[in-house]
């Protein structure tokens, strides 16, 4: 993941790239496996840089058992989770919130 460039740190506009300066190693977990089963989710809120599809496909189980709202600063291209009754709801301050049902 790039974090800084020229020693400036890049704060939001941290990217995943390859190798490279200013990058350092950084875990992905899937919010599936960081959430407990029994912990009941109401908002799913993410600030990924174009990486919501991955984020969201990482947390299936929990957007399934719950339906959350997810509220997303970018839309994914493919968003899948409309097969799972999601729609636009509303927008807030630059992201879009989706309800199901």
């Amino acid at each position: 993941m790039k974090t800084s460039d020229d020693g400036r740190a890049l704060g939001g506009a941290s990217h995943i790239v390859g190798d490279g300066s200013g990058t350092e190693q950084v875990p992905l977990v899937a919010l599936d496996d960081v959430i407990p089963p029994d912990r009941d989710v109401s908002i799913i809120q993410l600030d990924v840089e174009g990486y919501e599809l991955e984020a969201l496909r990482g947390a299936t189980g929990t957007i399934q058992r719950c339906s959350p709202l997810l509220m997303l600063e970018s839309v994914p291209a493919d968003p899948w989770f409309a097969a799972l009754g999601y729609r636009p709801a509303e927008k807030v301050g630059g992201n879009t919130v989706f309800s199901r049902g």
